[in-house]
């Protein structure tokens, strides 16, 4: 698959960029990266999920970024500025009573933040704050990345490019803090169960963030953190410097993978949530039949 319509490795400013969030889409299946990235096959479909993170970040970020000591913030005000983030995204949950149990999962974890009601919360309150949503961008050298043809639809594009062995990964991290004993990163997540030992010892996202740390501020933190905010609950993720450059490797070997222009659909349970799965825009033809059991009506007794 090798389409005339966008790029791979999103050109801009006549540079080559990408991001974790590509580079985990193109792991899970090459198909759907390129339907997305390349033939630009955007899905505007609001995800609750999504829309709910987002609503919470939002509130964090203020909470995180406010000039006044250590979230001495007034709860009302708070719960004031979670529910205008929550109402002017227009969330499409199922029902009311839906509706009403996330609102309050958002107030209960904006609570504890600010009343110090767990570890992870106290662990906040003995630190400095020196990022919020930080922004950071990596460049990552690629020996021999050869692009397809169809990388330049666009006129003399070639021509312009600056760096033809360097791929520029961007992002922001959610929360950057200092202690006493070294630099602590904090990824915020809203989905309803904590991760597996699989995806904590794989995934890509804080290795990245190692490196764009040590990037910015010349030194590598000493913990990474996921905080699952529905779950007021904390995970910490092992991230060495051996890993780090295990994983720089691998994403190298992603970059090349992605310049080639030879995309394969993989098939799996999780292609039932894909955008372009035949239970979706039905775009994606190779995609999984499986499907969900439907869920049984609760029966009162």
């Amino acid at each position: 698959m090798c389409s005339e319509v966008g790029v791979k490795l999103i050109i801009k400013e006549n540079r080559l960029v990408s991001s974790y969030s590509q580079l985990e889409k193109f792991e899970k299946c090459p198909n759907s990266w390129a339907l997305r990235y390349i033939s630009k096959n955007k899905v505007d479909v609001k995800s609750k999920h999504l829309e709910y993170g987002l609503a919470l970040h939002e509130t964090l970020e203020f909470i995180f970024n406010d000039t006044r000591s250590k979230y001495k913030i007034p709860l009302p005000f708070v719960y004031d500025l979670y529910n205008y983030n929550f109402n002017k995204r227009n969330i499409p949950f199922d029902n009311e009573i839906e509706e009403m149990e996330w609102r309050m999962e958002g107030m209960i974890t904006l609570e504890s933040l600010i009343l110090q009601q767990t570890t992870f919360d106290q662990l906040l309150m003995g630190s400095k704050i020196i990022g919020v949503e930080m922004p950071f961008e990596i460049p990552i050298h690629v020996d021999g990345l050869k692009l397809a043809d169809c990388f330049f639809n666009t006129e003399n594009l070639a021509s312009s490019l600056v760096d033809y062995d360097t791929v520029y990964i961007k992002g922001f991290i959610d929360l950057v803090v200092e202690t006493e004993q070294g630099i602590i990163v904090i990824d915020h997540k809203s989905g309803g169960k904590v991760f597996d030992k699989h995806k904590l010892t794989t995934d890509l996202q804080f290795p990245i963030y190692g490196m764009a740390i040590n990037s910015l501020l010349g030194k590598y933190p000493i913990k990474y953190y996921y905080n699952f905010t529905r779950l007021h609950k904390s995970q910490i993720v092992e991230v060495n410097e051996q890993r780090i450059k295990d994983e720089n490797e691998r994403i190298i070997a992603d970059f090349k993978k992605m310049g080639r222009g030879k995309y394969t659909a993989r098939p799996t349970p999780l292609c039932y949530w894909c955008d372009y799965s035949r239970y979706k825009t039905g775009i994606c033809l190779k995609s999984s039949t499986w499907k969900p059991k439907p869920k049984e009506d609760k029966k009162i007794a």
